[in-house]
């Protein structure tokens, strides 16, 4: 996988995002740099840099244009970003599994015709495709709404969804519909959780007993 180095200017784009951000790069530690930005951030990016959000590191060498895939969050005056993988920019992969536990709400029609069946239990890692639930007796092979809860946001991402593997102890759906706007926060939210934890991992252990 490529790596930034100090002095060298890249351009920051945010997925879904047509604006773009100059930078030049201030720090590289392992799988995370720190980049300065050039001039205002467009206001519109602002709130997603926050956040955390996915994007693309863009920068050309030896004359052609080259990509990394990259999870990105202001830390003013600078932006972080920690390297997810190397591919070119015309390549998305979304199907990147993140360890994250957090609730979810299984909301079904019930067999009766009566109100839905509503019923909460844990997911085990998440990806922009699909999750990996703690099994739960609500989880049939049918159809279903799935209801994902991050953090303090009382909204949550709602996606219908589709048993599409079973594990002892879990269930794996996969996503059939969800809206362009829950796709983009959810793509915030793991992009937000890979940076935290890249983060977190290059600060040395004697930083952290202090902490």
């Amino acid at each position: 996988m490529r790596r930034l180095s100090v002095d060298q200017s890249v351009t920051v784009t945010l997925d879904e995002e047509s604006q773009s951000i100059p930078c030049r790069v201030h720090e590289v530690q392992g799988a995370v740099s720190r980049l300065a930005y050039r001039g205002e951030i467009p206001p519109r990016l602002v709130g997603r840099l926050v956040t955390g959000s996915a994007g693309y590191v863009l920068f050309d060498e030896f004359g052609a244009a080259v990509g990394l895939r990259v999870a990105v969050r202001a830390r003013p005056p600078y932006l972080d970003v920690a390297l997810i993988d190397g591919i070119a920019v015309a390549e998305r992969r979304e199907g990147d599994r993140v360890m994250l536990v957090t609730r979810a709400r299984i909301v079904r029609p019930a067999a009766d015709g009566s109100d839905p069946v509503d019923a909460w239990t844990y997911t085990i890692n998440v990806s922009e495709r699909g999750v990996l639930l703690r099994d739960h007796p609500e989880l049939g092979d049918e159809s279903f709404l799935l209801e994902l809860m991050f953090g303090s946001d009382p909204r949550p991402i709602t996606a219908q969804v589709q048993v599409a593997r079973r594990v002892q102890d879990a269930v794996g759906v996969s996503f059939e519909s969800i809206s362009a706007e829950d796709a983009t926060r959810l793509r915030g939210y793991l992009a937000g959780v890979k940076l935290q934890r890249a983060s977190t991992e290059r600060v040395p252990a004697a930083e952290l007993t202090r902490l």
